[in-house]
């Protein structure tokens, strides 16, 4: 294959404005062609960025690992895309995604046609069923005139562009989700038992998930025990509350050079396989890579252990830090078109810069999960007025979407004000009372949670 370069903002027309996240992105590679793609539709750039490091990790499977002990670590991914309703394009990229990783084998010669088939589940599963999709497989072909068979392990990729679906209800999808904790480490050698088939041993398993769904999704497809049984902290939560774009059609993105031409899914594919090619094997990390994590490690454990102002489901999206970040610096590292597997330090740093600004997100759909609906408004209100002071107008807008209306929002007001955690001010003057007119300001003076 030629050598293929990553896709530069001088080498297309330029029309969208930055983002906030785009100061996250890594070095150029697969990654960015796949956010650039994605210019002209309202997908904001976090969502991009989550989309494409699933496809390439679901791309790598096992042919690529961080060599570590006693076991490797696999670069297999989980991801939740949450926006509310109508306001972000969350499942565009997760169904873009999903044709590419559809399509780029065919480009692939020989055994890495069939070794890079991708298993994709997108319909609603149950414990049952993910037990059937994970069965090993065998595919012959013909090699220089020899019949030659190729071994398929327990391989899956998970797409649920509507997650609270694919999940269930509370009552029904809390063995699914102990399913899909087991199933992220990935184990050499497993089993499960079924009604229909008995016994039903997997090999080399590899199961990479993204699903997208509102705030409302998540609270109510989720059950609490998700934490305790640490389905939450193996999954990376993308939050986004606010549109980043707005587009009364979709573009697509020319080149500068020929603006006739656009960058279309094919050119993806034949990245992606070029990628699939050259992203093998065991991966290491560099010396100034391995030093820098030593020292955040120690800083990580530490905090673990120590009562800190994150509440305590936050505190669980954090459990397993560590391991995202080693996950994502692989993926960076893999992305990249230049050859090499050497994790570097730069690729280290911006791993983890991106996981923190994910993670360090408004984590209010977290929160919610098993809350009642007016604890759901509450959570909502307060971490609004904590991000910044707004005026009673913004407020009603801000929470119509999920259906609390002005009483509810009186009430939350009253009760926030009541606690002494919020100011109320009118025309710069600070009030005893709330006014209720729209250009009322609210501000946080409450220690945050």
């Amino acid at each position: 294959m030629a050598t293929i370069q990553a896709y530069r903002e001088s080498d297309v027309e330029r029309f969208w404005k930055d983002e906030d996240f785009d100061r996250y992105l890594p070095k150029p590679g697969f990654i960015t062609d796949f956010v650039m793609s994605l210019r002209g539709i309202e997908t904001p750039t976090i969502f991009a960025f989550w989309e494409a490091a699933f496809v390439m990790s679901t791309m790598l499977k096992r042919d690529a690992w961080l060599e570590w002990y006693p076991q490797n670590i696999w670069p297999n991914l989980y991801v939740m895309i949450v926006a509310p309703p109508r306001l972000c394009a969350k499942s565009t990229g997760i169904n873009f995604g999903s044709k590419i990783l559809q399509d780029f084998h065919n480009e692939l010669p020989g055994e890495m046609f069939f070794k890079k088939q991708i298993n994709i589940m997108s319909t609603r599963a149950t414990p049952e069923s993910l037990s059937d999709a994970l069965r090993t497989d065998e595919k012959k072909y013909l090699q220089d005139g020899k019949l030659t068979t190729v071994e398929i392990g327990s391989e899956l990729a998970i797409m649920a562009s509507e997650a609270s679906t694919f999940l269930g209800k509370q009552k029904y999808n809390l063995g699914l989700i102990d399913r899909l904790t087991h199933l992220y480490d990935c184990l050499d050698n497993d089993m499960d038992r079924t009604r229909k088939d008995g016994k039903v041993e997997f090999k080399n398993i590899y199961v990479t998930f993204i699903g997208a769904t509102t705030p409302e999704g998540v609270r109510s497809s989720i059950p609490e025990e998700a934490f305790e049984g640490g389905f939450m902290s193996r999954l990376i939560v993308a939050y986004q509350d606010l549109p980043t774009r707005t587009y009364p059609f979709p573009k697509a993105v020319k080149f500068a050079a020929d603006p006739k031409q656009t960058i279309t899914r094919k050119h993806l594919v034949d990245r992606l396989a070029y990628l699939a090619v050259k992203s093998q094997g065991a991966y290491t990390m560099a010396p100034e890579a391995i030093a820098a994590h030593e020292k955040f490690y120690e800083e990580f454990h530490e905090s673990l252990l120590k009562k800190e102002d994150r509440s305590e489901r936050k505190k669980n999206m954090y459990h397993r830090f560590d391991t995202h970040l080693l996950k994502l610096a692989l993926i960076l590292r893999a992305q990249q078109y230049e050859p090499g597997n050497v994790i570097t330090l730069e690729d280290y740093i911006q791993a983890r810069n991106i996981l923190s600004a994910t993670l360090d997100r408004d984590v209010t759909p977290v929160e919610d999960i098993g809350a009642s609906s007016h604890d759901t408004h509450y959570n909502r209100i307060k971490n609004l007025i904590q991000r910044r002071p707004m005026t009673r107008k913004e407020l009603l807008q801000s929470m119509s979407p999920y259906r609390c209306y002005v009483e509810e929002v009186n009430k939350i007001l009253d009760s926030l004000h009541s606690e002494g955690v919020i100011s109320v001010t009118l025309n710069g003057k600070q009030e005893a009372t709330m006014s209720r007119t729209t250009k009322e300001v609210y501000t946080w003076v409450g220690k945050e949670a």
